[in-house]
């Protein structure tokens, strides 16, 4: 049975077990914003990379560490060519739009920008945003 004075783990706290545990928790977080700098150098290299090999793992035999980009899951398609079918097909993209919901294949408008129609004004409103992969470093076991 939990009480005022014995809160479960994860669960609620009194205001004295986290004022109890402030200082061992400030102690974290100032050495995790330490470190995070020098995490972010040390990680470019492994990231640029495993980025230009997507589906590869590095792994060192001798401690069983490994590191590679982690995925997004399954990906989800808007089927366009039924949605144009559609009464208000132009109000819902853009109710899609405005909420950035829409992404564009930007290795797939490379291949066809020369030849598509309005290809460099489109160009014109392309713009690069962090990838959404993440790297992972982890040890086997």
């Amino acid at each position: 049975m939990t009480t005022e004075t014995e809160p479960e783990l994860f669960g609620e706290f009194t205001r004295e077990n986290l004022q109890e545990m402030l200082a061992g928790a400030y102690v974290i977080y100032t050495e995790k914003n330490r470190v995070s700098g020098t995490w972010e150098t040390l990680s470019k290299p492994f990231r640029a990379w495993l980025d230009k090999h997507p589906e590869e793992v590095l792994r060192d035999g001798e401690t069983g560490i490994q590191a590679a980009m982690q995925g997004g899951g399954e990906e989800h398609l808007l089927d366009f060519e039924h949605l144009r079918d559609h009464e208000d097909a132009t109000g819902m993209l853009w109710m899609l739009a405005d909420r950035g919901l829409l992404r564009l294949d930007y290795q797939g408008f490379i291949r066809q920008e020369q030849t598509m129609q309005h290809g460099s004004t489109v160009r014109r409103f392309i713009y690069e945003t962090p990838r959404t992969r993440r790297f992972r470093i982890w040890k086997e076991g």
